[in-house]
């Protein structure tokens, strides 16, 4: 007796290949995912502040192509410079009004940007930067009467960036210049 020659048989060997088909797919596109998720391009000018699960890790990834764990969450951080702009007011040492514009140019040191994300968060400039900058120049006119502001603008002027820097550099931001 011959073998049944029906339309299941004829359709068996590529049924085979379809199943094989399917299932090379159904291994190679998940694998092919899990390899392009271990890569991340951070854009220069940026690092990028990697978490595993709310867990900021310490070491910031550096600009380029960067080989990391699929779980991570990388939120990038810039490192350029930056210019901030405020008008500030404070008092004079004979409690007259004193009304100042500062422009700060600054910018995240690449290194501490783990521990600035953690402690401050991406919104450093307005948590750090402001309340440094406010609080310094008060300071500092507070030392002198109105008339005398303009005369020693130049001690003033060399006093609140050398002071704003410190303030700065303990959260992590280096202070590039200051104009008043």
């Amino acid at each position: 007796a011959a073998a049944p020659s029906g339309p299941w048989q004829r359709a068996a060997p590529h049924l085979r290949l379809a199943s094989r088909v399917v299932l090379a797919i159904g291994i190679v596109v998940p694998v092919l995912v899990v390899l392009v998720s271990t890569f991340k391009v951070i854009p220069a000018g940026h690092v990028g502040v990697a978490t595993l699960f709310g867990q900021v890790q310490a070491r910031a990834l550096p600009e380029g192509l960067n080989f990391i764990n699929p779980l991570l969450d990388v939120t990038l951080m810039s490192t350029q410079v930056q210019r901030r702009t405020a008008r500030y007011d404070a008092a004079s040492k004979d409690l007259q009004a004193v009304h100042v514009e500062m422009v700060l140019n600054y910018r995240l040191i690449p290194d501490r940007a783990p521990e600035a994300y953690q402690k401050i968060g991406v919104t450093y400039e307005s948590v750090i930067i402001d309340p440094a900058a406010q609080e310094v120049l008060k300071a500092n006119t507070a030392l002198h009467n109105a008339a005398e502001i303009l005369q020693k603008r130049q001690v003033i002027k060399a006093a609140v960036p050398k002071e704003v820097t410190a303030w700065l550099v303990k959260y992590g931001v280096e202070m590039k210049e200051a104009a008043l």
